[in-house]
């Protein structure tokens, strides 16, 4: 595996092949002072327009995490934003399968935190062998989505009249078997 540095050397050397050490020498220096000079100028332009410059906020781990070579060549390469401290990337991976897609690996990676605790309950190896606990309710391994979230302002109906604050149970409209007879 490669990092950015060798890749963006392997860029800039890519047609300075074949060439004696001095070209090759003079050629680099060429062409990154060219792309330190172009980054400087959109810097500068980023500051004198009042805009922070920032690709993430560690401090709220927020990151832009931009893919630069697409393996599956399917989809186009883009720009992703990862909130960490919500559980949420652009591309959807995370919230859909609760697996840090990669990246979230990268901005983890980034921020220094461990990429293991974006990994829901229900893959680890402790909730195979908790399956059965010898108590209670059994151990549901239903991942809720934000489908299954309850809005604050619905409260529970019972379901045979409808009416909310009681339950089937306690039902008013319920008939008993004793009365059915």
């Amino acid at each position: 595996m490669t990092t950015n540095l060798v890749e963006s050397i392997n860029l800039i050397l890519k047609k300075t092949r074949n060439l004696p050490i001095s070209a090759l020498v003079k050629s680099t220096y060429i062409r990154y002072n060219a792309l330190f000079d172009q980054r400087r100028r959109e810097v500068a332009t980023m500051l004198t327009s009042d805009q922070v410059y920032t690709q993430f906020n560690r401090c709220d781990t927020w990151f832009l995490v931009q893919e630069t070579i697409n393996p599956r060549k399917v989809w186009p390469t883009g720009n992703f934003t990862v909130r960490l401290d919500e559980r949420w990337c652009d591309c959807g991976k995370l919230q859909k399968f609760h697996m840090p897609c990669s990246h979230v690996v990268i901005a983890c990676k980034h921020a220094h935190h461990e990429y293991k605790s974006y990994i829901h309950l229900v893959y680890k190896l402790q909730s195979v062998s908790n399956k059965r606990n010898s108590k209670g309710r059994l151990f549901s391994p239903c991942m809720h989505t934000e489908m299954n979230i309850r809005e604050s302002s619905q409260p529970k109906r019972c379901s045979m009249c409808r009416i909310p604050d009681h339950s089937k149970k306690n039902c008013s409209h319920r008939i008993d078997s004793s009365q059915q007879r």
